[in-house]
């Protein structure tokens, strides 16, 4: 049992249950409102000073924000309080509904903290991690010269004046297939996929993140939930493309409607064609964060450990390689 880990919490995740379960057989429920569980975000808010951690579960339209408390007063050592919005229901394979509360007693959120540990409700894991401070020489950095530092995401407009379009440009010529994945329950803000020869596959999951003071520096902040992202986001080498075809395609098919499409570069049918291709390849896997925020002549060593603590975590659970892009 804990009170509050002293590291920040960078990310959460669904319990081990749901994450388990198909992600378009679950729902979750605000207030009266059912969306599916791929169209959900969850997101760790700014920490407050008192140690408390806030959960915010958001869609494209709404969000409901609870409040983690921990202490030897609650019946279960913890509650989940609803700060914000309306509460939240958990409803798998067409069962009764769940308050989020009563839900969290058997399938808890996991929650990443910025050492590498992890919790559930009020029980805090370490692993033992023998990281070593992320190598000063791997930070690339590439030249930001005209896009406002806190412009992140292009949009369906695709504006060329923003921090995803400038990443879009740099490395549009390495893939076969790129798809604009930004925005709630994303994988990732650029998806890209490259027909490597023999049985190979490349899976790149790149993600992209504003600068708090809209300049580069030294701002651990700066990494916080770009680095937790990229942890969160290594589920997907381990789900398959099958599974994250058919949540693009979901996610595409709203786009369409409105006329336009995630599809940067290559379309659905190639898409179709690497998924089938898996059955028999190996998927060769790859997450890029780009935040130019990161001064690489400025950065701190808690920032490099961070770094080095998320190159590790990618390493021993999928096997990845990890790039960080910053500026000069």
């Amino acid at each position: 049992m804990i009170t509050y880990h002293i590291m920040p919490a960078i990310s959460l995740d669904w319990g081990e249950r749901i994450q388990l379960k198909n992600s378009d057989k679950v729902n979750v429920i605000i207030g009266e409102n059912v969306y599916p569980l791929y169209t959900i975000d969850l997101r760790i808010n700014i920490p407050e000073k008192d140690g408390v951690i806030e959960i915010e579960i958001a869609t494209e339209v709404e969000s409901s924000i609870y409040r983690l408390l921990i202490g030897p007063e609650f019946e279960q050592g913890y509650k989940y309080i609803l700060a914000e919005g309306s509460e939240v229901y958990i409803q798998t394979n067409k069962s009764e509904q769940t308050i989020l509360n009563e839900y969290m007693v058997f399938d808890p959120l996991i929650i990443n903290y910025s050492d590498g540990s992890f919790s559930y409700n009020n029980y805090l894991i370490k692993p033992k991690l023998d990281q070593d401070l992320f190598d000063n020489e791997k930070i690339e950095t590439w030249d930001w010269t005209g896009i406002p530092l806190n412009c992140e995401s292009m949009g369906k407009e695709i504006n060329p004046n923003t921090i995803q379009f400038r990443t879009y440009v740099n490395i549009k010529d390495k893939y076969d297939i790129i798809i604009n994945d930004d925005g709630t329950g994303e994988s990732c803000d650029l998806l890209c996929l490259k027909d490597e020869e023999e049985n190979n596959i490349k899976l790149t999951l790149i993600h992209c993140k504003n600068a708090i003071n809209k300049r580069s520096g030294a701002d651990i902040r700066d990494l916080y939930t770009v680095c937790g992202q990229a942890q969160k986001s290594v589920k997907i080498k381990h789900r398959g493309l099958n599974k994250l075809l058919k949540e693009i395609r979901s996610r595409e098919e709203k786009w369409v409607k409105d006329n336009y499409t995630r599809f940067l570069k290559g379309k659905m049918k190639d898409f179709i064609y690497l998924k089938n291709k898996s059955r028999t390849s190996n998927i060769i896997f790859e997450i890029i964060i780009v935040q130019p925020g990161i001064s690489k002549s400025k950065i701190s060593n808690d920032m490099l450990r961070l770094l080095g603590t998320t190159e590790l975590l990618i390493k021993k659970t999928s096997q990845g390689n990890f790039r960080v892009i910053g500026s000069i």
